[in-house]
């Protein structure tokens, strides 16, 4: 109960890696000591393994929505279940959708004879409705890639930025760049994610907004910068670096207003969990971790548009 009550604390877009380790720490106490070859691959016995069928729900159409990773976890530990995905536009699929009240995909529909199979204990705390004909799989396994109920806004990407993040810089900048080149709008919002921190994170970001709200047109060249120097200098030397004045940013800082501009960049991190840097919100409603940027296939999420 412990371990399922702290996986399900885990925010989604970090906790794929988190619920993998679980997932191996539940062998480990298992009654019955598992070699490493069983660990990793369950044995299908006809006539007594079941043949569990699992409908997948996705977006076929989105080569960031991975649901390889879940098919594993459950093929090792249910070798006889059988695989069927569907494109959530479809008439199946928009059926399950509405029966079962999902509203992200990716979405996994397990059928209930799962129950009944030797290691399904183990990993009971990854699956959700116990008590329904279909079990579904718990989000922070599955992640999530897009939001069936945000409404579609089209030409619009949000980045999650951590200062602090590796890579976040390259990322930023590729972002700048394919946002002028294709007229998408482009907003920032500054997280904390839960590694350790030189330095004051969030007196970072506050510094941050309040040059957005004062130097609109040198905001992102300071982001850039700052994430270059946010080891080896204060915030101080960016700003003069970039020719901003430092007294007028501090006035801002502590001033009334802040907390009100802390509070909106905050908000849309809070409603959609987001606990991690790098991440990209594309058209308000498909959400990916990323490590870097193909400008092509990014384009291709906004065809038609």
């Amino acid at each position: 109960m412990i371990v399922e009550n702290v996986a399900r604390k885990v925010i989604f877009l970090t906790s794929v890696i988190s619920v993998y380790f679980l997932l191996s720490l539940s062998f480990s106490y298992a009654e019955e000591s598992i070699t490493e070859c069983e660990e990793c691959k369950a044995t299908y016995i006809p006539g007594e393994t079941k043949d569990v069928s699992a409908l997948v729900i996705t977006d076929k159409d989105c080569s960031f929505c991975d649901v390889g990773k879940p098919q594993d976890i459950l093929k090792n530990n249910f070798a006889g279940i059988k695989f069927k995905v569907i494109d959530y536009r479809k008439k199946q699929a928009k059926n399950l959708i509405a029966k079962h009240k999902i509203q992200t995909l990716p979405s996994f529909l397990i059928d209930s004879l799962v129950k009944e199979e030797k290691n399904f204990e183990k990993i009971a705390f990854i699956f959700e409705g116990k008590n329904e004909k279909k079990l579904s799989l718990m989000k922070e396994l599955t992640g999530i890639c897009l939001y069936l109920k945000r409404k579609e806004i089209g030409k619009k990407i949000d980045l999650f930025l951590d200062l602090y993040e590796e890579g976040a810089s390259e990322i930023l900048d590729s972002l700048i760049s394919f946002s002028k080149e294709n007229e998408i709008s482009l907003d920032l919002h500054f997280i904390i994610s839960q590694e350790k921190k030189v330095g004051y994170p969030k007196e970072e970001i506050r510094v941050a907004l309040a040059i957005q709200e004062l130097y609109s047109n040198e905001f992102n060249d300071y982001v850039y910068r700052r994430i270059k120097d946010i080891v080896d200098c204060s915030w101080i030397d960016t700003a003069e670096k970039e020719g901003l004045n430092y007294k007028e940013i501090r006035g801002l800082m502590t001033s009334p207003g802040m907390d009100q501009l802390v509070s909106n960049n905050q908000e849309l991190a809070e409603e959609l969990m987001v606990g991690d840097g790098n991440v990209i919100l594309i058209n308000n409603n498909k959400i990916f971790k990323i490590f870097n940027i193909d400008k092509k296939e990014l384009k291709s999420f906004f065809k038609g548009g």
